[in-house]
C-alpha cells in the first residue's frame, strides 16, 4: 500500500503541498488533476522519494520517507516505475539498450535483463524497433520505451507525469490504453495531467488538487 499522511513540501518561500493524506491500495489506478502548479509532480516526487516530505510521512510498502537510507533508495525504486512527459531517453542508445538501462543500473543479472527486457518489448508491441535510436521514433513510440523502462523492473507501482503532454490524441489514447492494461494485471498506477478531459469518463479514482491542498478524492463516474 501507498500512503501519505498529513504531508506538507515547502520549497525555500514556496509550498508545494500542504497537509496531504490519501492512501493508494495494490492495483488501483489514480489519476492526479489540477492546474499548472496545483503540486501534482511534487506528489509524484514524495512517492519517489526524489525529495522528502518537510512535514508527514510517505510510506511506499515497506519504505518510510521518515527512515529511508541513501541505500536502500534503488531498492525502493525497483518498485517504483517513473514515467516523464519528455521521456528522459538516452539518445545515443537503442530502445532495447534504454529498457535494459534501468535493470542494469540496479544489478540484475546477463541473463535476467535479457529475458525481462525482451519480455516487456513484446508486450508493447516495440519489437521491431529494438535497434532504433530514440530519434527515429515517432513522439508515442519513444513513450511507449519510456512505459517499458519503467515497466521492466516489475514495479508496485508505475508513476506517469503527464505522460500524454506531448503527444496527439491518437498517441495520447494509445499511451493511456497501455497503462490501463498495465493495471488490469495488478500494477498500480498513478497518473497525473492537467488535461481532466482525458480521463473524464473512465470511471478512474481522481484526487483533484489546487494550491498544493487536495480539493476532491472521488471516483469519476463512467461513460455509459
Amino acid at each position: 500500500m501507498i500512503s501519505l499522511a498529513n504531508v506538507s513540501a515547502r520549497f525555500s518561500n514556496t509550498i508545494g503541498v500542504e497537509g496531504i493524506t490519501f492512501e493508494i491500495n495494490k492495483g488501483e489506478f489514480v489519476c492526479i488533476t489540477g492546474p499548472t502548479g496545483a503540486g501534482k509532480s511534487t506528489i509524484l516526487k514524495l512517492l519517489y522519494m526524489e525529495i522528502k516530505p518537510s512535514s508527514g510521512r510517505v510510506t511506499v510498502e515497506e519504505f518510510d520517507s521518515g527512515s529511508i537510507t541513501r541505500k536502500q533508495i534503488p531498492y525502493l525504486r525497483r518498485k517504483v516505475g517513473m514515467i516523464f512527459q519528455d521521456f528522459k531517453l538516452l539518445n545515443d542508445r537503442n530502445v532495447y539498450d534504454n529498457i535494459a538501462f534501468a535493470l542494469r543500473a540496479t544489478g540484475y543479472k546477463r541473463g535476467d535483463v535479457k529475458k525481462m527486457t525482451a519480455r516487456v518489448l513484446a508486450q508493447i508491441d516495440l519489437n521491431h524497433r529494438r535497434y532504433h535510436l530514440p530519434d527515429q521514433l515517432s513522439g508515442g513510440e519513444q513513450q511507449r520505451v519510456a512505459i517499458a523502462r519503467a515497466l521492466v523492473v516489475e514495479p508496485y507501482v508505475i508513476l506517469a507525469d503527464e505522460p500524454t503532454g506531448n503527444l496527439d490524441p491518437e498517441s495520447s489514447k494509445s499511451i493511456l490504453d497501455i497503462l490501463i492494461n498495465i493495471q488490469q494485471k495488478g500494477t498500480s498506477v498513478v497518473l497525473a495531467t492537467h488535461d481532466y478531459n482525458m480521463i473524464k469518463g473512465m470511471g478512474f479514482r481522481r484526487i483533484h488538487l489546487v494550491d498544493g491542498k487536495v480539493k476532491e478524492d472521488s471516483m469519476d463516474e463512467p461513460a455509459e
